[in-house]
């Protein structure tokens, strides 16, 4: 509701396509969804119609991390000029390997030994521990925890069928737009049968609607790498009629 208010100040009364992956995916087809005659398109990529108990599961664990550093004063670290840097870093951490592939782990790191001398931990004994440890040191130099948090929790919360007693056909009924369905075989956050499930419910009530599985080694992060065939698909849907 924030982005269509953004949308109206900015004058732009009907959008090409809106598009986004993950969370930004249950965004754009909650566009399709609230505001139908605002846009022409959606390009919903890695996303659901709503998050798994598995899903929320991982996210809580993330959370609890942050909310049990010493340093989070109860979300209010900012007025104590701290920082919940060690339960960021953890949930990260954990963000992390939910984002990545098993194969793509296997690739990059294998079971190699971390050399010494490039340690980010002093316990760490392996490349793959060497290299969560440096994304998550990063992201909570960088992210916000209250922010965090409340992104998992949206996450957790969406449900695209809520509005209608958790009938996702009765809800797609009011879309308007073209849908494009972008999903990836690695994907074990937001896996393929989750994209075909907005598919399907979108072909029983005769909302236009394409889904596209592709390969995509880098597991659910796969929709943020550009490979040829990908960007073919966006191409093509953008310049579609």
């Amino acid at each position: 509701n924030s982005q269509k208010l953004l949308s109206d100040y900015l004058g732009i009364s009907k959008w090409h396509m809106v598009a986004g992956g993950s969370l930004g995916g249950m965004q754009a087809l909650q566009w399709a969804i609230s505001y139908p005659n605002k846009l022409k398109k959606a390009g919903i990529f890695a996303t659901a119609t709503k998050s798994s108990t598995q899903n929320i599961a991982m996210n809580e664990v993330g959370r609890e991390a942050i909310r049990k550093d010493k340093n989070f004063m109860g979300g209010d670290y900012l007025n104590h000029n701290v920082k919940p840097k060690s339960g960021l870093k953890t949930a990260r951490m954990l963000g992390h390997i939910t984002y990545s592939s098993e194969d793509i782990m296997d690739q990059k790191f294998g079971r190699k030994f971390q050399d010494i001398k490039s340690k980010i931990e002093g316990t760490v004994d392996y490349e793959v521990e060497n290299y969560l440890q440096y994304k998550g040191e990063k992201f909570s130099d960088t992210f916000d925890a209250n922010s965090y948090i409340l992104m998992t929790k949206a996450m957790d919360g969406y449900d695209a069928s809520f509005s209608s007693n958790g009938s996702l056909e009765e809800v797609m009924k009011r879309i308007k737009a073209k849908l494009l369905v972008v999903g990836f075989d690695s994907d074990w956050l937001y896996p393929p049968k989750r994209s075909k499930e907005i598919q399907l419910a979108a072909m029983n009530v005769d909302v236009e609607c394409s889904c596209v599985i592709l390969k995509g080694e880098q597991g659910h992060d796969s929709f943020l790498f550009a490979s040829d065939r990908y960007v073919a698909i966006i191409k093509g849907f953008l310049d579609s009629k």
